[in-house]
């Protein structure tokens, strides 16, 4: 008989019986449920202060320094620090030359992981929570519940300050943004009291599939600059929220302060390097950290802010949006840099973020507003529509995106269950976990897949050893790669039997609020005129339309009123993986995705430096040798837009060098 156990550390099984695979798939069965955000709330948690109202000591955070609060103000807005007409300074001018262009090596005693955190692990002891983890660990996950429950929503730019320089209709994250998730659980030495004995878990970023780059070191370094006007990196104390919602306490870094904000008055500090060194950062690193790329106008596809905005809204955006959600900030600071210059500044609210990331449509629901708007004009006339019916989108995209948040929460909360009890099921005594997942979108709609992998204690301690931070070379970066894949191997050979799966899908549940349908009156008349049977029942008819009755069909969870999104519910399907080989090969695609890119970015690095022994006369033959081909082609019908593809990061270098000669005149 099975002897089970409820100890310190979980369950422990000390007799287990042996279990037939087709035994075990009954077992295995697919999970559905319905979820509604309606009863799940985000809270702060004041450790240092429990009975406090603030959710954060605001008097230990800095303030920004040489009148930058005044980008603040004027959100959105891109502000240059200096004119370069008439080189006045709009801001400082000591805040423009960063005098310490060899930012830190990263340290691993600089970041706290959350399984290694004791204040974080009390407070989830004290509120009874299962789950504890960071901002830095948990967007990743966050990031593709967002590209599953909405469909992979394209990013809505077109009232935005990016002009048609770039693309308005089809803006979507980057290939980078959508890469796997990889994240260990892991059981920690405390359990909670309404969880039947059940160990605390952590879950944190995978350092052996996450390569910080050099910027992230610099960036801490500039955020001190900003503020204390130092740029030497202090250690100065960190200052964390935490918040708990459901069974998770999150943990956020904060980083500054104004009063005059709404809210906390809490805000983000982001560093951004210009799009020369991000796209080419093996190459600007060989040449000590200097590029000649500049930012010397608001506009513009090359040298311009409105560039580097549009590159942060496809790639970082959604995390930024994600990290200031869980802090409870108000927005983020952004300043724009070269690694040796700032250039300038802007202020991205999380309002702003949320309408960027959470409203674009598909045509079907346009049709539906365009039909609403012409039915309650018709009715109402243009001026009670535009005073109490009109289509309020923004305020709409922040309810989606809180709601989309805690229904994120609950998903994960249930992915979470459902990977331990089926570990439970098959008798497997885990400590730690990997487990890596990545939405995919197809013809009928978008799909998460997730797997999940023990790794023993003196295994997961390897994984922490095989992080990329201490890598200064190309070849350096290539050989930890080569261990990575290793490692990977050697874990899923020892543990393919205990090897688990799912695949999940959502359909999101949308109809009318009740509170939504206009009187049948006419609100600006004390006395209502006498209406013929025909008009009065044309009039009810037209009332009684359910907007939501095709919204299966729609490609994005929209809604018509703000209060609508309070009816919002979501169906959500786990159906497990079964196939042991089909497991096995997901998990090598999963994991090798991100390692391919980091393995690609040296390849394009050794490329170069075989470029840069070529003599210029072969060159100049192979490249008009090319063009001719491309012509050839051209000229028999045979074009294909990607023959005349330009090599990206060629070009910024192009410019970091024109601009570099131009300042040497």
């Amino acid at each position: 008989m099975n002897q089970i156990a409820s100890l310190s550390g979980g369950i422990k099984v000390t007799e287990m019986p042996k279990i037939r695979f087709r035994e075990l798939e009954r077992h295995i069965k697919k999970v559905s449920f319905r979820l509604s955000p309606k009863e799940v709330e985000m809270t702060s948690v004041r450790p240092d202060s429990p009975g406090s109202n603030e959710s954060v000591d605001t008097k230990s955070l800095p303030r920004l320094r040489g009148g930058l609060e005044r980008v603040l103000y004027q959100p959105i807005n891109l502000h240059k620090l200096k004119d370069a007409r008439s080189g006045v300074y709009n801001y400082e001018e000591s805040l423009e030359v960063i005098t310490s262009p060899s930012p830190p090596v990263p340290s691993s005693h600089s970041f706290t992981p959350p399984h290694r955190d004791s204040v974080l692990l009390d407070v989830a002891a004290k509120y009874n929570r299962r789950y504890v983890s960071s901002t830095s660990s948990m967007t990743s996950i966050l990031s593709h519940l967002h590209f599953l429950i909405s469909n992979h929503r394209k990013l809505n730019i077109q009232n935005s300050s990016i002009t048609k320089n770039f693309p308005q209709k089809s803006c979507s994250p980057t290939t980078s943004a959508h890469l796997p998730a990889s994240v260990i659980l892991r059981k920690l030495n405390k359990v909670t009291d309404n969880h039947d004995g059940d160990s605390i878990c952590s879950i944190d970023s995978d350092p052996s599939l996450d390569k910080e780059m050099i910027l992230s070191a610099l960036g801490h370094t500039l955020e001190e600059f900003l503020t204390r006007g130092t740029q030497h990196h202090s250690l100065y104390d960190r200052v964390y929220h935490y918040s708990k919602i459901d069974d998770f306490i999150l943990r956020s870094q904060l980083d500054c302060y104004d009063p005059k904000l709404p809210g906390t008055g809490v805000f983000d500090l982001k560093t951004r390097a210009v799009s020369a060194i991000r796209y080419d950062l093996s190459y600007i690193e060989k040449q000590s950290n200097y590029t000649g790329y500049e930012i010397n106008k608001l506009h513009g596809p090359y040298e311009s802010m409105e560039r580097e905005f549009f590159d942060l809204i496809r790639s970082a955006l959604l995390k930024y949006s994600l990290q200031a959600r869980i802090g409870n900030m108000d927005g983020i600071f952004v300043a724009y840099h070269n690694i040796r210059k700032i250039f300038g500044f802007q202020y991205i609210p999380l309002d702003e973020m949320d309408y960027i990331l959470h409203s674009d449509s598909d045509s079907t629901f346009k049709r539906i507003l365009r039909k609403k708007e012409r039915t309650y004009c018709g009715i109402y006339g243009d001026k009670n529509y535009i005073l109490n019916h009109e289509y309020e989108e923004r305020k709409i995209a922040s309810l989606v995106a809180d709601h989309e948040f805690k229904l994120s929460v609950l998903i994960l909360k249930q992915i979470l269950k459902e990977i331990e009890n089926q570990f439970k099921i098959k008798g497997v005594d885990w400590e730690k976990l990997k487990i890596l997942m990545k939405t995919y979108p197809t013809s009928d709609g978008s799909i998460l897949k997730i797997v999940a992998l023990p790794i023993d204690v003196g295994a997961n301690d390897k994984t922490e050893s095989l992080s990329f931070n201490d890598c200064a070379t190309t070849d350096q970066v290539l050989e930890r790669v080569k261990e990575v894949r290793k490692f990977n191997d050697d874990i899923l050979n020892d543990n393919s039997s205990d090897i688990l799966g799912f695949e999940v899908k959502v359909s999101n549940l949308m109809k009318g609020h009740k509170r939504t349908i206009a009187p049948l009156k006419f609100p600006e008349l004390d006395e209502q005129p006498q209406l013929s049977a025909e008009i009065m029942n044309f009039w009810q008819e037209q009332l009684k339309i359910d907007y939501y009755k095709d919204s299966s069909k729609w490609s994005h969870p929209n809604f018509i009123d703000p209060l609508d999104v309070l009816k919002w519910t979501v169906n959500v399907d786990m159906q497990p993986i079964k196939n042991k080989n089909n497991l096995k090969l997901l998990y090598k695609k999963l994991a090798e995705e991100k390692l391919n890119m980091i393995d690609e970015a040296c390849k394009d690095d050794i490329l170069t430096d075989i470029e840069e022994k070529l003599e210029p006369s072969s060159i100049a033959i192979e490249r008009i040798m090319k063009f001719m081909k491309q012509e050839m082609k051209h000229s028999e019908g045979k074009y294909k837009k990607k023959d005349h593809e330009k090599n990206f990061g060629h070009i910024l270098r192009a410019y970091g060098e024109k601009s570099a000669l131009k300042n040497q005149i």
